[in-house]
């Protein structure tokens, strides 16, 4: 089938594709208590998707009631591993089979490119449930467990908005822990909601504004580059481990700019459901505007635009910005200090490596950064010196579901992925008897 055909049809796919808009809670699709939706906009086009049902505190309070109840009553906390694992097997064997359907749903809802969807998130997705499940029955402490398929309460599903449903489950006095993925900011009012609660166990992966930094010893400038550009151009930079800023010695920093600046032509923000398409729409419109703005910060600031800036395919009735690369930045910028969490790379130039290492650590993240260098003992020092939860040497993204992924700083608290990410889910007990 052609590119053209493909798209067709994803087209026609998307036209037949029924939306599920309820709540899941204990087991059943549900309405919203109060009846409230909201609009699920596809960015691609500025059009309704669907009515979502808007949840809120009440939803909220049914579905943690649902889950404590199944909690207490063990049917899956108890339920033996090999037969937990059988359970988590089947789910990543659905999504598998659902594959072609959820990379759509998530195109349509988010605007990325359907190629990134079926062939890296879903996958991915799977991949992370079987990892997990076939961990089941070999992670033990000093015991093993034994058991005397998912029960309702086990997974509940309620939409809603931060303010009307996020808050109400951080306060809840009835849930034990938070598992948070997005802002910063959100990630501060959430550790206060555990505070004002039950001191809830809260684990957040946050924000980055991750340092790619690029020695003049290094000698593939072109492998180094397209690294670069594709670290903050993926997924319309709409990555919390973006390569946001890029870092580079004075002696190469002309020669970098120029192949990420053409690497950079060649990705003109396109149709999400051609699968031609590498850069798709930005989220929503309000974060449109708010990558604009800092576009427009970043000029008036002093930086120089070398590539993009402006929003493009207006016609369409979507959010699309084309890839954009400032020169000229200062450490000081806000585009060189907060997350824009959109397709903008800062460009800034440093002298020494431990002028770099003091500009890639003096913000208030630390999820990622790299360092690009052939002398060994260079990559060790400043791999050692960057405070990130990652980072990556001559190569930026590198990923596997066996190595813990989490932040320094404002960036999070605790780790995804690897045997790591249970502890943010288990408690530690310790049980003394007296057999005398």
């Amino acid at each position: 089938m052609s590119a053209a055909a493909e798209s067709v049809s994803w087209h026609e796919r998307a036209r037949r594709l029924e939306f599920r808009t309820q709540a899941f809670i204990d087991g059943r699709y549900v309405d919203a208590a109060s009846g409230a939706t909201f609009d699920c906009i596809n960015p691609a086009t500025g059009k309704l998707l669907a009515r979502v049902a808007a949840g809120d505190s009440e939803d909220i309070n049914r579905a943690v009631t649902s889950a404590r109840a199944a909690f207490r009553k063990g049917s899956w906390a108890n339920l033996a591993p090999a037969k937990r694992k059988k359970v988590l097997l089947r789910f990543a064997d659905l999504i598998r089979e659902r594959g072609e359907e959820l990379a759509l749903l998530e195109t349509l809802d988010m605007g990325k490119p359907i190629r990134d969807s079926l062939k890296i998130d879903i996958p991915g997705a799977a991949r992370c449930i079987q990892w997990y499940a076939e961990a089941i029955d070999k992670v033990y402490d000093q015991v093993a467990p034994t058991g005397p398929e998912a029960p309702p309460g086990v997974l509940n599903v309620v939409p809603g908005l931060g303010q009307a449903a996020g808050k109400p489950l951080a306060l809840h006095m009835d849930v034990d822990a938070v598992a948070f993925t997005g802002s910063t900011a959100t990630g501060h009012a959430i550790m206060q909601y555990a505070g004002q609660s039950n001191l809830k166990r809260v684990s957040l992966e946050c924000g980055g504004k991750s340092p790619n930094i690029v020695l003049a010893d290094y000698p593939d400038l072109e492998k180094a580059a397209t690294a670069a550009a594709w670290a903050i151009f993926f997924n319309q930079g709409e990555m919390c481990s973006a390569g946001s800023r890029l870092l580079l010695q004075e002696e190469i920093k002309d020669a970098m700019l120029e192949k990420v600046q053409a690497i950079g032509r060649t990705l003109a923000p396109g149709d999400p459901l051609d699968p031609a398409t590498r850069l798709g729409a930005i989220v929503d419109e309000t974060q449109m505007k708010r990558v604009l703005g800092y576009i427009d910060a970043g000029r008036a600031d002093g930086a120089s635009i070398r590539l993009g800036g402006r929003r493009v395919r207006e016609d369409s009735g979507g959010y699309f910005i084309e890839p954009t690369v400032f020169e000229g930045v200062r450490p000081a910028m806000s585009i060189a200090r907060e997350e824009i969490f959109g397709p903008v790379l800062s460009a800034i130039t440093f002298r020494t490596v431990d002028e770099a290492i003091e500009i890639a650590n003096d913000v208030i993240y630390g999820l990622a950064a790299a360092v690009w260098t052939r002398d060994v003992t260079t990559a060790h020092r400043v791999a050692r010196a960057l405070r990130a939860g990652t980072v990556y040497v001559n190569c930026y993204d590198a990923d596997d579901i066996t190595v813990p992924f989490g932040g320094f700083k404002q960036s999070g608290i605790g780790r995804d992925k690897s045997l790591h990410a249970l502890e943010k889910y288990t408690e530690l007990k310790t049980t003394w008897i007296d057999l005398s």
